[in-house]
């Protein structure tokens, strides 16, 4: 009577006949109890069969339709129910599994005359071209089937900016609240199931990988952070794994970039997203062509206002890939990095303008929004203009001048380190405040040098030429030959 019971509220769940509480109390049931998802595998089959053969009530046939073949899925295995004719086979007492090689050697000897080593050829090639359907059909691992489901759940619009590993394309919209995203939920839920109950038999790295991907999917990048980290401690080496936990830190940390978060939010979410840029440079370490890992650190990039390496990076992207529709995605990417670039030409006085009287009235969001757009591979206009002006000052003796003009550049490294982790402002201008007066004249005379005779942007703080270094936007130090070699103070 239970089991009946039970049927009769499968059947409804998947016609859609269930009010919304109801449906979320049985979804809830489907979550603890384990038969009952063998049961809805079963009545699924029941009424495809149902529908088939004819005997489907007529007055649900409509609901059956629209509702139940909503799902890709369950049109697939209708498609193929129809092809293997399933509702005409009766099934036969106690089957030879045998019965049809038997069968398929008779008929070669009756109607096809070749030698037996061929016809015993014939018979290995069709059995292994059905264990092959077989293998196919029958032991997928849940791994691949909530794969499966998990595209077929955003095959319209994929729900996060960055890639995801094994998604298959889908346009991105930033869009929000409970229907931003056109997204097929009971396949979703599908695969949620079939992960949380392959997680509590077995906890693999693959089940967990894939588990994360579905919370990422679901917006809960936290959860999706726990599960990819936990991955990790079983399979370290695997570069998908951390090109999606990079995927996670830099979903978490652009959405406090969009100008509504707080300061200290969106200070936070700076810190999210190089992280996120580590773990995608560890996943191009251990795998150089994973394209979904290089494609989301040129988003990394581009968020932190790097915006030097983003364009090198996306242009790298269209070389190896540039007929998808991910490579359109980039060329769009690529090209607001050029038009930026070709609207900041030529306005470097507007800039450091726009920083001066944003730095007077303490608006650290419109102060950093001059200082990123003069951040280049080769330097900031921003504070080499500052840093001319001070030794200039420094040197003609007008000590309290050049001293606010190093005010403002201790400012400037102050708001790049909480902004982008890059201390090489705040360095250069502790070295400057801690120099004496004899080695700030050494040093603006060297300054004047440098702007005068050298095309390169070397300049010299603490008594040492700095040179450029392919470290995101740090300067190194030139090491002397006297100096011990250990970590930066």
């Amino acid at each position: 009577m239970v089991r009946n019971d039970n049927q009769k509220v499968i059947s409804q769940y998947l016609l859609g006949e269930l009010s919304d509480d109801e449906q979320q109390a049985f979804e809830e049931r489907l979550l603890k109890e384990h038969e009952l998802w063998e049961m809805v595998n079963v009545v699924e089959d029941q009424l495809i069969d149902e529908y088939l053969s004819g005997t489907f009530p007529e007055s649900k046939r409509k609901t059956f339709e629209e509702k139940f073949l909503a799902s890709p899925d369950r049109k697939e295995q209708l498609r193929f129910a129809k092809a293997m004719n399933r509702n005409l086979v009766k099934p036969i007492p106690r089957p030879n599994p045998f019965g049809w090689v038997t069968w398929l050697i008779i008929w070669l000897q009756q109607h096809v005359m070749v030698r037996p080593v061929l016809v015993a050829a014939g018979i290995v090639l069709a059995v292994g071209f059905a264990f092959g359907i077989w293998h196919f059909y029958l032991r997928q691992s849940e791994v691949d089937r909530s794969l499966i489901a998990l595209n077929a759940a955003y095959r319209q619009q994929r729900p996060t900016e960055s890639r995801i590993t094994q998604f298959n394309y889908a346009p991105f919209e930033a869009m929000r609240g409970p229907d931003a995203n056109s997204v097929n939920e009971p396949e979703r839920q599908r695969a949620e199931f079939m992960l949380l109950e392959a997680l509590s038999k077995k906890p693999t790295a693959d089940v967990r990988h894939s588990l994360g991907r579905v919370y990422l999917a679901k917006n809960e990048p936290d959860q999706a952070i726990d599960q990819f980290e936990a991955a990790l401690k079983s399979d370290p080496n695997n570069a998908q794994i951390y090109a999606d936990l990079g995927a996670a830190w830099l979903e978490k940390g652009k959405t406090k970039l969009d100008g509504t978060a707080p300061k200290p939010e969106s200070g936070k979410g700076m810190e999210e997203l190089g992280r996120s840029l580590e773990y995608l440079k560890k996943a191009l370490e251990i795998d150089a062509t994973l394209l979904e890992a290089l494609f989301n650190r040129a988003l990394a990039e581009q968020k932190l206002t790097l915006f030097d390496q983003a364009e090198q990076d996306w242009r790298e992207y269209l070389k190896r890939d540039s007929t998808s529709p991910w490579s359109e995605e980039a060329r769009k990417y690529l090209k607001l990095l050029e038009e930026r670039k070709a609207k900041t030409a030529g306005t470097k006085d507007q800039l450091i303008s726009d920083f001066l009287k944003s730095y007077e009235t303490q608006n650290d969001d419109a102060t950093w929004t001059a200082l990123s757009l003069s951040r280049s591979r080769m330097g900031n206009s921003v504070v080499e203009t500052l840093l001319d002006d001070f030794l200039n000052l420094a040197s003609g003796g007008r000590i309290d001048e050049a001293n606010a003009k190093l005010k403002i550049i201790s400012y400037a490294g102050a708001l790049e380190v909480k902004r982008v982790q890059d201390r090489f402002t705040s360095d250069l201008a502790r070295g400057y405040v801690n120099a004496s007066p004899a080695e700030r004249a050494i040093r603006a005379r060297a300054n004047r040098m440098r702007a005068n005779h050298a095309p390169s942007r070397a300049c010299y703080c603490e008594g040492v030429p700095r040179r450029r270094a392919r470290h995101g936007t740090r300067w190194q130090p030139a090491r002397p030959a006297n100096r011990p070699r250990g970590p930066r103070p």
